[in-house]
């Protein structure tokens, strides 16, 4: 009999997943997340114990996949205390009766945001984060004239989704009133942010932007500093 009670109580531990202790953390996005999701776990990673999930679709836009599912797929699956969102490098194309880049496109752009993060927030439940766009070099014309438009509708969803969602707002400390700059002073140094290709941030700056993720972070509670001894 005691070993059967034994037994049972061992396939009961084995069936309840341990608790991670601290904040679960999930960061997604497109490419634009990619390097700034590692630079962010070591940032969080120096101030407390917590669980920290990438989950980054590399040229998988707002406009080209099917995010809001993977949204509720991801909220279900992760459960965090805070989703950070970072993407739309990519989004340039068409969207079902929506011809990129007019009013009709940024509606159905801003209405694909905000269910995200209504999936993400889960039922206020959790706090999420999104980040605009630096504006591209001249290079990319066409993002030029994009980026701003998805910017709108981020900053329209965002503002529209209530306190559980907070604007990250990249575009301002990387490229105030729409400027772009390869470098910037950053704490007294002199830094290359951008990427060649005009469009990404380089690796110093994807852990700019993870420090912007780190105090929005720390600002809302999210995560604690330890306390002094």
């Amino acid at each position: 009999m005691r070993r059967i009670a034994l037994a049972l109580l061992a396939l009961l531990s084995a069936a309840v997943p341990a608790q991670a202790a601290g904040p679960q953390i999930l960061v997604t996005g497109d490419s634009m997340m990619r390097g700034v999701d590692r630079s962010l776990r070591l940032e969080l990673e120096g101030i407390q114990e917590l669980s920290f999930e990438s989950d980054v679709h590399i040229g998988e836009g707002v406009t080209t996949a099917p995010w809001v599912r993977r949204a509720r797929r991801q909220a279900r699956e992760h459960v965090p205390n805070a989703t950070v969102a970072f993407m739309g490098a990519n989004d340039c194309f068409d969207m079902f009766r929506a011809p990129c880049c007019r009013d009709k496109w940024a509606a159905k752009y801003e209405e694909r945001v905000t269910r995200m993060i209504r999936a993400y927030s889960r039922e206020g439940l959790a706090e999420v984060y999104w980040l605009t766009l630096p504006a591209s070099s001249a290079r990319s014309a066409r993002r030029r004239q994009i980026f701003p438009k998805i910017n709108a509708a981020i900053r329209r969803a965002v503002t529209a989704s209530g306190p559980h969602a907070h604007l990250v707002d990249a575009w301002t400390v990387f490229t105030p009133g729409g400027q772009y700059r390869s470098t910037m002073l950053w704490k007294g140094a002199e830094l290359v942010v951008r990427s060649v290709d005009g469009v990404h941030l380089s690796r110093p700056g994807q852990g700019i932007a993870a420090e912007l993720i780190r105090d929005a972070l720390l600002a809302d509670g999210v995560v604690s500093n330890p306390a002094p001894p």
